[in-house]
């Protein structure tokens, strides 16, 4: 009767643990999702960055000729 109400105890703390691996993987697969989305508007963003010094840099180098 006791080795009956350990194996019930033992099912259910790994039933348990196996909700927190999956809990803990949608997680993971969740940060990992976020991370790369991060990652991507920041390589936009440098993008966009590097585009408008270019084009500043068009405008100011007639002017900055001109000085010399």
């Amino acid at each position: 009767y006791l080795a009956t109400e350990d194996n019930h105890e033992l099912d259910t703390q790994m039933n348990e643990l196996r909700t927190e691996i999956d809990e803990s993987a949608v997680l993971t697969e969740h940060f990992i999702i976020k991370h790369d989305r991060a990652l991507k508007e920041l390589a936009l963003l440098k993008d966009k960055i590097r585009t408008e010094e270019d084009n500043s840099y068009v405008k100011r180098r007639p002017l900055l000729e001109n000085e010399y």
